[in-house]
């Protein structure tokens, strides 16, 4: 693997999606998300059905709580499994248990598209050698059948996406070059807003998924992103692009 050039990282969730909120651009593509708070937890369940409560900082599905409403409270699945809980139980339990402290974001939960009856979401990856922004990596992440979450580090399976866009655009009612069109031009310019702010970007692992009706949510922006996922694909030749980018952006740094 090369060496990460030296770059700017922005760990925070909640301070990149403020950044991309301002861009009316993108903001119809960010879901509803909000600092941790009961009152804010309660009113987006019964905004959305149902919500996911994520570290500001951290990744790989560490730390990611799934919320449900259910006949005798709520349904709370993690990475270990699930429980139903009356609701002040369950915010007591979330808020000891696993938040212990740390900044917590609430975010609105997506229909996800599907293949083979699990959830699926993308990655796209981008680089800036020089003083444009490249798409360098795009695939598809196959979450474990009853999975939580697509990360690679929790069981999902990396697939290749355009294979995987031509699999659910006819049922998200899509064409697959336009749905792919449009994922492009909003990572780039995701890309573009956060450079404005963060000047030392060099390197962005976007997240984002096609919900049931086709529309395209940005569920998360990387500023370290790992590349393991290219490395798992049948055809390396991103994993490769994205090395030798990273190696002549080290080089130069």
């Amino acid at each position: 693997m090369r060496k990460m050039p030296r770059m700017q990282s922005v760990p925070s969730k909640l301070k990149k999606t403020a950044v991309l909120w301002e861009n009316d651009r993108i903001r119809p593509y960010i879901p509803e998300s909000q600092a941790y708070s009961r009152k804010e937890v309660i009113n987006m369940l019964q905004r959305h059905g149902f919500v996911f409560l994520k570290p500001d900082i951290g990744g790989g599905g560490k730390g990611v709580v799934k919320l449900t409403p259910a006949k005798r409270g709520v349904i709370c699945q993690t990475l270990n499994g699930r429980r139903e809980l009356p609701v002040q139980r369950a915010f007591k339990w979330i808020e000891q248990e696993i938040i212990s402290g740390r900044n917590y974001m609430a975010q609105q939960g997506i229909q996800m598209a599907k293949v083979d009856e699990r959830n699926v979401d993308f990655r796209v990856h981008l680089q800036k050698p020089q003083n444009d922004w490249l798409i360098t990596g795009f695939c598809a992440k196959l979450a474990p059948p009853g999975g939580l979450v697509t990360n690679h580090c929790r069981g999902g399976t990396p697939l290749d996406a355009s294979e995987v866009i031509k699999r659910i655009s006819h049922s998200v009612g899509k064409k697959e070059k336009t749905l792919k069109k449009e994922i492009y031009a909003v990572s780039k310019e995701i890309a573009k807003t956060l450079n404005k702010r963060f000047t030392g970007l060099k390197e962005l692992g976007i997240d984002l998924t096609v919900d049931e009706n086709g529309k395209i949510w940005i569920f998360e922006v990387n500023t370290a992103p790992v590349i393991k996922m290219f490395e798992c694909l049948k055809d390396k030749t991103a994993y490769q692009q994205i090395n030798q980018i990273r190696y002549q952006m080290s080089a130069e740094s």
